[in-house]
């Protein structure tokens, strides 16, 4: 049997701003051809607001049922709901329920009748009619029979042979073109709006499930022996026709991290248990991809995890959908990947700079056949204008790696304030999978030097002492004087990230990357503070609740502000989220204007303000307004008290007092409270609250007991440790170097 892999990822469609022309044109025409041929889309009398869908495949039975739920806006009063559901979908029943009630009546809307029409038209005739500008619920059981063998458009299953036993085993997974997502839910047409997706999937026991988004959480189903619920965090809006499911008894093979500044992207490849062993560097080559056409469009992948499965039969790819032909392509001979390497080295030996000993396919296989990067250590003598250069594993999770005998291919290029081109700049000396080089001729005692300007290999550098200070004190110096040569914004942003991340996985002194942070009062890039926007939050984070927090937190609301006194010209698009987690007056402010306009009409919370307005007020708001915004979420329908929660897991609540208000209070607010109250508590004293936290209430927790455990055991190797070894120096160097108006030149 041949065994291809399909490569399936698992994401959303990305919004209109970066979909391209192509998909744009694509989508257009696709649009008219089908106008032809079918009735008008239905009247848009409501609007989705959100789809909550749960399903369950019945694999051996080929059929699978569900239940929809969709909340819903509505735009014009209208006596009937018209949404799509194929022909295959089997509905009979349906509720409508207003969200918003008013009076104590229950704010059931009577379905009088549900009938079909032309064009897997499906219609909800109501008794009464819907109300302009309310919010409504709908939830529409469903069932119907699973595909079978490769459907496109479909919820199908398909079969292969597990070699050891002689069994068949059953798959089930989605594949859905534009406008085909009526065929598994009903769902209004298709992809006209950008909604989004709860996901809930039933499966046996012995399966396991995929969606879009990292899963939330499993459980077991009462009355319901040997079937399990996985529940998948909220996708960002996206098509119905974006919706994947897949149901197996796959198996991770293998997994790869990607940091960016969206946060960890989690790479994954899943596949038969006995293909296991060919399949981790997909997940590897998958994130270089993803890593290059991040760099590529300037654009960060968007979801905390891509996965990927390796299907067990030869498929079509996935290029061959609506608008996406197959172009056949016929060559004289065939060639193989050797012959590639071979054309590249002969050209790489015409290039200025490159070795003539280390062949193109040595130096590509000591990158692409890692699952970890290096970290470059110079440390430079300055008598006689050299560095010794060392690279290691870089552990960034504080935990020392079992390998030792990983070596990569490096070129050291470096800049000096003579020469601060990085674009045109060669290697001086290539490492050649060696564990120590000496670089000489470097410049003499007073000039820094920069290796890997503008990030290009992928790899951190740490320096000595010395040189740290050099590079601190002219990023600092260039930016107050405008007749110094700047150092070009992609290598300033990359030298701020590395003291950072260095620093939070204990590879720096803490002094070095506040010293660093000294220049961030005269920075006006945008692409700089968007960079580390992210990285001044995560530090904040770090330090909650101990006698650094405050002070550092005061601290870099200071170099902020002084940086946007001094104009930042446009702004980046994080900078008012993070005044507000800094506790900056005018952005608390502005937002309970915002919040007190809502309290004091009653208003529905706005997806818009919320992750910016509730977060800073629950933070720093008056007692007030915190009750009320309890209030609200518990009082709320359940699609605002989501989002509130969601707003909650986020960290943003960081006061322990205000999280006790929440003891007591029912079931659905404990995952909220746990992520929230986990997240800052990264010390000793913060972790012997929660853990009495938890023995007080231990039990109580309901299904998200597991929850709890599975933080208190992540939060418990944070201890004082961490502390004694590093809050010392961060006290110390900011209560030296800034005396709460000014950072003290010494």
């Amino acid at each position: 049997m041949m065994w291809a892999l399909q490569l399936i990822c698992w994401t959303v469609a990305l919004c209109s701003t970066s979909s391209g022309v192509l998909a744009r044109f694509q989508d257009h025409s696709a649009h008219l051809i089908k106008r032809s041929a079918q009735s008008p889309d239905p009247p848009e009398n409501v609007l989705p607001k959100l789809y909550h869908l749960d399903i369950q495949p019945y694999l051996e039975e080929g059929t699978f049922s569900g239940s929809m739920r969709i909340t819903v806006t509505c735009k014009r009063p209208t006596y009937n709901i018209t949404l799509r559901a194929g022909e295959n979908l089997q509905v009979t029943d349906s509720v409508v329920k207003q969200t918003q009630t008013e009076s104590s009546e229950d704010g059931d809307v009577r379905v009088s009748g549900v009938r079909r029409s032309n064009d897997d038209l499906l219609i909800l005739d109501l008794e009464q009619s819907l109300v302009e500008g309310r919010e409504y619920q709908l939830k529409i059981p469903f069932s119907g029979s699973l595909g079978e063998g490769r459907l496109s458009g479909r919820f199908y299953r398909d079969s292969y042979i597990e070699p050891s036993l002689g069994d068949k085993r059953w798959y089930a997974l989605t594949d859905l073109s534009t406008s085909s997502a009526h065929n598994v839910f009903p769902c209004f047409s298709d992809d006209s709006h950008k909604t989004p997706f709860l996901i809930n999937i039933v499966r046996k026991d012995n399966l396991s499930s995929l969606s879009n988004m990292p899963l939330l959480g499993s459980q077991d189903i009462p009355n319901k022996k040997g079937w399990t619920l996985d529940r998948y965090q909220m996708t960002p809006p996206m098509s119905p026709s974006s919706v994947s499911i897949f149901v197996s008894n796959f198996k991770l093979a293998g997994s790869t991290i990607i940091q960016n500044t969206n946060g960890p992207v989690n790479v994954s490849i899943y596949g038969q248990e006995n293909l296991l062993g060919q399949l981790p560097q997909v997940s590897r080559d998958v994130s270089t991809l993803v890593k290059v056409a991040q760099r590529q469009f300037g654009v960060s992948f968007p979801l905390p995890a891509l996965s990927i499965i390796a299907l067990p039969k030869e498929y079509q790819t996935a290029t061959n959908h609506s608008g996406w032909g197959v172009v056949p392509i016929h060559a004289g001979k065939t060639y193989i990947q050797d012959d590639l390497w071979h054309a590249m080295t002969l050209a790489a030996d015409e290039e200025e700079g490159f070795p003539k000993t280390l062949a193109v396919k040595t130096i590509i296989n000591s990158w692409f056949t890692q699952d970890h990067i290096p970290l470059v250590e110079v440390n430079r003598t300055y008598s006689n204008n050299s560095a010794i250069v060392e690279q290691h594993i870089l552990s960034i999770d504080l935990i020392p790696s079992k390998k030792d005998d990983i070596r990569w291919a490096i070129p050291l290029i470096y800049l000096t304030p003579k020469n601060l081109d990085g674009d045109t700049a060669r290697p001086a000396k290539w490492m050649e999978q060696e564990t120590q080089v000496e670089l000489s001729g470097l410049p003499s005692a007073e000039d820094f030097i920069i290796v890997n300007p503008v990030e290009g290999s992928l790899f951190m550098v740490n320096y000595d002492m010395t040189n740290w200070n050099l590079l601190a004190d002219y990023i600092k110096t260039s930016l107050q004087n405008d007749s110094l040569p700047q150092i070009d914004r992609v290598t300033r942003t990359k030298v701020i990230q590395d003291t950072f991340n260095l620093a939070f996985s204990e590879k720096l002194d803490y002094g070095v990357t506040l010293n660093m942070s000294r220049a961030l009062q005269y920075e006006r890039d945008n692409l700089v503070w968007f960079q580390v926007n992210n990285l001044i939050l995560h530090l904040r984070t770090l330090l909650f609740g101990t006698r650094a927090g405050d002070l550092v937190q005061r601290y870099f609301l200071f170099l902020l502000n002084s940086a946007i006194e001094r104009g930042i010209p446009n702004a980046p698009d994080n900078q008012e989220h993070t005044l507000c987690k800094l506790a900056d007056p005018d952005c608390i402010r502005s937002k309970q204007n915002i919040y007190d306009d809502w309290m004091n009409n009653d208003n529905t919370i706005k997806m818009t303000p919320l992750s910016t307005t509730l977060c800073p007020v629950l933070t720093s708001g008056t007692d007030e307004e915190f009750d009320y915004g309890l209030r609200a979420m518990l009082n709320k329908t359940s699609n605002e008290r989501l989002r509130i929660l969601r707003c909650l897991a986020s960290g943003c609540l960081t006061s322990s007092e205000r999280m006790e208000r929440f003891e007591n209070k029912r079931p659905a607010v404990w995952e909220a409270l746990i992520k929230a109250a986990t997240s800052p508590y990264l010390t000793e004293k913060g972790y012997e609250r929660l853990e009495s936290f938890y023995k007080l209430h231990e039990g109580e927790f309901g299904e998200q007991e597991e929850l709890v455990k599975v933080n208190l055991r992540d939060s418990a190797h944070l201890t004082t440790k961490w502390e004694g070894e590093n809050l010392p120096t961060i006290v110390s160097w900011v209560q030296d170097n800034w005396d709460g108006n000014r950072v003290v030149t010494k």
